[in-house]
Formats: C-alpha cells, structure tokens, sequence
C-alpha cells in the first residue's frame, strides 16, 4: 500500500496503525504539547480557534515529510512528528515518505 486517505473522523490510534501499514513509518500525534489520546478524533483534537476543514487528504509516498506534517496542521489542527522505523529519530522534513522508510 502506498498512499493514505486521512479524514478528519478518524481516530488517532486508526491513523497511526495506517500510516504505519502503508508507509513503514510512525507517528507521534499531539494534543498541544502532550501526546494525543488514541480514541479521540482528528477533528476533535483541532483547537476552537481554527479555521480549518474536517475534509479529507490524500497522502503518497512521494509526499515530503515536511510538507505533510504542515498540511495535517492546517487542514486538522493536529500536530505530528514522522518517525523512523525504530521510533527514536526523527524523519528528515525534506524527505519523501518513501525515502524515509529506506533509512
């Protein structure tokens, strides 16, 4: 599997588990400062203030790691960080989710 439809209804732990299936990679996913409850919501993480949909994006393996931790923040108010395969450090924003799994 290489690409993700991320929607504002899914559940924090769904996502992971399927960002983890199609890409090989984690994500750590946050409310604020601290790490998101797994049950709640992408949408229902979003902050009061935000001006942002609850639609859908469409994520590739050609995505930029950046570009994609930027988009899930506009469009869903959440914060994440994309992790490599053993969790501790950090993919490179400019990477491409496929070349970060190839680390």
């Amino acid at each position: 599997m290489n690409e993700l439809r991320v929607t504002g209804n899914m559940k924090v732990k769904n996502f992971k588990d399927q960002f983890h299936k199609a890409f090989g990679l984690h994500v750590r996913v946050y409310e604020g400062a601290a790490h998101a409850d797994g049950e709640k919501t992408l949408a229902a993480i979003r902050a009061k203030d935000s001006e942002a949909s609850g639609g859908n994006l469409d994520v590739y393996m050609n995505t930029r790691v950046g570009n994609l931790e930027k988009k899930i923040k506009e469009q869903f108010g959440v914060r994440i960080q994309i992790a490599l395969g053993d969790d501790s450090r950090l993919a490179e924003d400019g990477d491409t989710l496929a070349a970060a799994r190839e680390k």
